[in-house]
């Protein structure tokens, strides 16, 4: 009988798993789990030309809507791992599920890392990591940004200058928080708030 493989994570990473492991003619049943309600898809372009509304969403996919039932492979979204039972080969899911696996791989890749200091929960404080993130973003209509960046970057620019753009307001001041290494110090606390001006682009 097939091996059952179960893979956490609906990333690139995730994708492509499932695509390598049909590719080596592994025949058994393949469950990708994601803890969103998209299938993968890449993130490069969400700091950039999907914030901008200039790249759109159906071009960040990594996979066409047809080729997870094509390659036998169950796509579970808007769930996540809850607990694996190492003992009897079961994964418990966020939503009540309980998946048995053979083999697992964990893929979730990396996390947002928040800010946890005085007023980390105000209104207006977003972070960019998923497509709801620039969504969430791109309504906020805010007049006021709060970058958790170790500098100000390309990405933070490019969110100022979107932000920018929405509001009509080129002067619209820009916070870049700077935050202190957590390799050398576990607090992660504001220790300067500079504010800049970018130029708008072209």
């Amino acid at each position: 009988m097939p091996e059952n493989i179960v893979i956490i994570g609906a990333g690139q990473a995730g994708a492509q798993a499932v695509q390598s492991l049909r590719a080596e003619g592994f025949a058994g049943p393949i469950t990708l789990v994601g803890d969103e309600a998209y299938p993968p898809y890449q993130r490069p372009p969400l700091s950039k030309a999907y914030l901008l509304g200039t790249f759109e969403r159906p071009r960040l996919f990594l996979k066409a809507d047809a080729y997870y039932a094509e390659s036998r492979c169950e796509l579970l979204l808007d769930t996540s791992a809850k607990a694996i039972h190492r003992a009897d080969r079961t994964v418990e899911l966020t939503d009540g599920r309980k998946l048995a696996y053979d083999k697992l791989l964990l893929a979730t890749g990396a996390r947002v890392r928040k800010l946890r200091c005085p007023g980390a929960d105000l209104p207006g404080i977003h972070y960019l990591k998923t497509i709801a993130d620039v969504d969430g973003l791109q309504a906020a209509n805010s007049t006021s940004l709060s970058a958790s960046h170790n500098r100000c970057n390309p990405i933070c620019s490019t969110i100022a200058n979107h932000c920018r753009s929405n509001t009509r307001d080129s002067n619209l001041p820009v916070q870049a928080l700077r935050i202190r290494n957590p390799l050398k110090d576990e607090a992660l606390l504001v220790y300067s708030t500079l504010e800049i001006s970018l130029p708008l682009s072209s």
